[in-house]
């Protein structure tokens, strides 16, 4: 596949110091007799050849070709009567360098000296040197054009650089985000739902009382959900992995589970307890989903070289499948360094292995 060329541009507010060097073209008008006429092409000549200069300065190197070659026409026909046109051909070098890649600008570098060595020899008869000066200056600018293409291609790719990982960490803050959005929202809008069908029953049944108990736990857990919403655009925020576990006990037993915590762990690393709660979080939001069973243990185990989270329910699984909470369950484990094992031949059995980093020592 052919590259594309990158397209280059010069600092045009710069061009005019540069210009300077022209000075060299312009000194022998005033030192040497020349003819009127004489005086009036090395005037067109020098005019043509600044408005030149500044057109390659005001395109990108994609579109110099042009404005070189308008150049070397000049600086071709001044040479027999001021051949002091060397500096002109330096100019072309330059622009060479910058606009072209090495192999293209190299072989336009040997045809500006092929050039200066003709006129050398078949049209300037007054300078002795003029070949190998030309040659030497035309090859010193060349260079400098080469650096500065280096320079501006060394910008272009930084600059990418900076780009693709903005766009990067843009890419991952949405899959935060959305991720945030499922597990909590998920398990939020189940309470909800559980909130509202116990409310209703009790409506029916006559029992006022507990009915707007329920509604009004709804309440909370409708601001709830919304807290929850704004904290995902800036990362979740919670109460702690304790304080998350009891409050998820809560919503199980009011889903009509049973349930049973073994052990504790320690003082979490902050950077771990977020993903955990989380994952945590998505796991029990699928057991009040999805589970037939009413029973739910919680082990927390800690060794010395690795953490692990067990969650079990009693339900029978007759089919399971993978889908979009499990996957971002796993995808928070393993970016913390662990892995999850499940296991369904009795019940539903959810083991997150965690490395002994996850508890502060």
């Amino acid at each position: 596949m052919k590259l594309k060329q990158p397209q280059l541009s010069l600092e045009r507010k710069y061009a005019w110091v540069y210009l300077m060097n022209l000075g060299f073209f312009v000194v022998p008008m005033f030192l040497y007799p020349f003819t009127v006429l004489e005086y009036l092409a090395m005037t067109a000549a020098l005019i043509g050849f600044v408005a030149s200069y500044y057109w390659a300065f005001s395109v990108s190197s994609a579109h110099m070709l042009k404005p070189i070659i308008v150049m070397y026409g000049i600086a071709c026909a001044i040479t027999p009567i001021n051949p002091a046109s060397i500096t002109m051909f330096a100019f072309i070098g330059f622009f060479l360098g910058f606009a072209y890649r090495l192999r293209p600008a190299l072989l336009g570098l040997l045809a500006i000296i092929l050039t200066l060595a003709l006129l050398h020899y078949y049209v300037v008869d007054t300078w002795s040197w003029f070949v190998y000066y030309g040659a030497i200056l035309s090859a010193a600018i060349f260079i400098i054009g080469r650096v500065e293409r280096v320079r501006q291609e060394h910008l272009l790719s930084q600059q990418r650089t900076d780009l693709e990982i903005e766009q990067l960490a843009t890419t991952l803050e949405r899959e935060r985000i959305a991720r945030d959005l499922h597990d909590t929202l998920g398990h939020t809008l189940t309470s909800v739902l559980l909130k509202a069908e116990l409310a209703q029953r009790h409506i029916h049944s006559g029992q006022g009382d507990a009915a707007s108990h329920h509604l009004k736990e709804l309440t909370e857990i409708a601001r709830t959900c919304l807290k929850q919403v704004r904290e995902s655009v800036t990362g979740y925020k919670h109460g702690g992995f304790d304080f998350v576990l009891q409050q998820l006990s809560v919503r199980l037993q009011e889903a009509g589970f049973k349930v049973h915590v073994e052990g504790a762990l320690t003082q979490l690393n902050r950077a771990y307890e977020t993903p955990l709660v989380l994952a945590l979080t998505e796991l029990v939001t699928n057991i009040i989903r999805h589970s037939e069973g009413d029973h739910v243990l919680i082990k927390l185990i800690e060794k010395a070289d690795n953490t692990y989270i067990e969650i079990f329910d009693n339900g029978r699984v007759t089919e399971f499948e993978f889908g979009n909470g499990l996957l971002g369950v796993n995808e928070r484990i393993e970016r913390l360094g662990g892995h999850i094992d499940i296991n369904t031949t009795q019940g539903c059995q959810v083991k997150l292995f965690l490395p002994a980093a996850v508890v502060e020592s």
